[in-house]
Formats: structure tokens, sequence, C-alpha cells
């Protein structure tokens, strides 16, 4: 018997990430949809990469506008360095165009991620975030 998108993103999702179960069960439970996934499969049928495009809306200054975000892009320790992420993300950039996102994004969970995002999909940071802790309490000048 072969999986189900699901079974098979889950199985995938555990072997790739660090995440708790009950992030894993909250995420396909509430977030994961079978038509917004991609897999890519083995030559013995195995599905070995996953990636979710789910659909946002930006709002721009009073406008909305259709988005795709990826997610959960993983692939299978024993098939990464062979381009399936890379081909992966080429059809989810054209599945997002097709279905009318005006634009891609993503949140790489660690810092050497943004390179290969950028060598696979063209992607570039936008924005930065810097976390500041004070050992003392600050003092305001009016």
């Amino acid at each position: 018997m072969t999986e189900s998108k699901r079974e098979a993103s889950v199985r995938l999702w555990r072997i790739c990430f660090k995440d708790p179960e009950p992030f894993i069960e909250l995420y396909f439970h509430k977030v994961f949809r079978e038509d917004y996934t991609l897999l890519q499969y083995s030559e013995t049928g195995e599905a070995v990469a996953h990636l979710q495009m789910l659909p946002y809306q930006l709002r721009i200054f009073g406008t909305s506008f259709s988005a795709g975000y990826i997610s959960g892009a993983c692939t299978h320790p024993d098939h990464r360095g062979k381009g399936i992420m890379r081909t992966m993300m080429a059809e989810a950039l054209s599945a997002m165009y097709d279905r009318g996102d005006i634009c891609s994004f993503l949140i790489p969970a660690e810092t050497w991620l943004y390179d290969f995002y950028s060598r696979s999909g063209g992607y570039a940071p936008a924005f930065g975030r810097k976390q500041f802790l004070y050992s003392r309490p600050l003092k305001f000048f009016l």
C-alpha cells in the first residue's frame, strides 16, 4: 500500500526537522492541504522531498495582493545534493504564478538556508530583525 500525500509529508517532516510532535500535529491539522503540496518521488516510488505553497493575502497601502508562502521545504538526507529541491522550487514558483500570486516568500529556519534559497529559487532577504536584551533598565530622556 502506498502512503498518502499527508502521510509522506508527515514522515519527511519528522525526518528533516526537529519540531516537537505537538507542533507537527497542529501544522498538519490546521495548515496542511494536499492541493498546496508538492512531493518528489524516487525511482522506487518513495517520497523524498516535500514543500507546501501556502496562499497568503498581502495588504500593501490598502490594496490586497495574492502571494505564496513556501513552507516545509525539505529533502530526505539520503537524497540531498541531487538538485531535487532546486527543481521543486522552480515548479512551485511556476504553480504560484499560474494561480495568480504576485510574489513568493519563505522564512528560512537557519541562517545557512538564506544562501541555499538564493541559489535554488532566486530568493533574496527582504527584511531583517535584531533583538536586543538588556541586563539593566533603559533610561529614557524626554
